[in-house]
Order: C-alpha cells, then sequence, then structure tokens
C-alpha cells in the first residue's frame, strides 16, 4: 500500500476551525502522482472556513498535488473512507488508490479494513 503521510496535509486545516465557519459540507481532493503511482485524498468536513479550505489546497500544491472538488473514480481500484467526528464537527477522509492490479487491491482493502476504514468501490 502507498503511504498515506500526505494525509494529513489536507485534514489537519481543516480540523483547525476558526471563526468564520461557513455552514454547510464542504469538499476538497488532492491528486499526487500519476498512474498506478496515483493516489487521490478526498475530504469532506460538515463545517469550514474559508481560510482552512485555501491552506488545505495551498499545502496540496505546494507537495506537487493537483487540487480538485473530488477525486475522478475512473480507472481507481476503490478507495479507504474514514470518518471522526469531535464537537459537532465531521471530517470524512477518504483515500482513493489507483494500481489496477488484483493483488494490490486486495491488500489495500485488506489494510483499510484493518485501519477501522471503509472500502468503497469506485
Amino acid at each position: 500500500m502507498k503511504p498515506l503521510s500526505r494525509v494529513g496535509v489536507l485534514l489537519v486545516p481543516l480540523l483547525a476551525v476558526g471563526c468564520d465557519v461557513i455552514h454547510g459540507s464542504t469538499t476538497t481532493a488532492c491528486t499526487i502522482g500519476t498512474g498506478p503511482s496515483q493516489t487521490c485524498v478526498e475530504v469532506w468536513t460538515n463545517v469550514s472556513t474559508s481560510q482552512t479550505i485555501t491552506t488545505a489546497q495551498n499545502d496540496c500544491t505546494n507537495n506537487g498535488g493537483v487540487v480538485s472538488n473530488a477525486c475522478s473514480h475512473d480507472g481507481a481500484d476503490g478507495g479507504c473512507k474514514k470518518t471522526t467526528t469531535s464537537a459537532g464537527i465531521s471530517v470524512s477522509t477518504t483515500v482513493w488508490y489507483y494500481s489496477g492490479v488484483a493483488e494490490t487491491v486486495d491488500t489495500e482493502a485488506s489494510s483499510c479494513a484493518q485501519s477501522g476504514g471503509t472500502w468503497l468501490s469506485p
């Protein structure tokens, strides 16, 4: 499975909700790599601030990623979704994988379940 160290690039800023809260849900995504080396992290939150979204998007591009509103499911092996809730703030993070190799998909799905995530089909 590919390292997930960059997941925090988007997750941490979205958890740091400040004073200028935008009500309603927000989704942002960051694609890193290309082809079978590609990983896309999609983060949804029920509340956020315009500043934290901008920070997350800047962190994505500064780390070589491409910002979008959602991850493409075209060619995806699947995604591992985890949701956390604290003080009324819910954050769902889905990491999409694109290896295209059946054995790798089995490993990704198994690792997802072992880490408490839910495996999603594309």
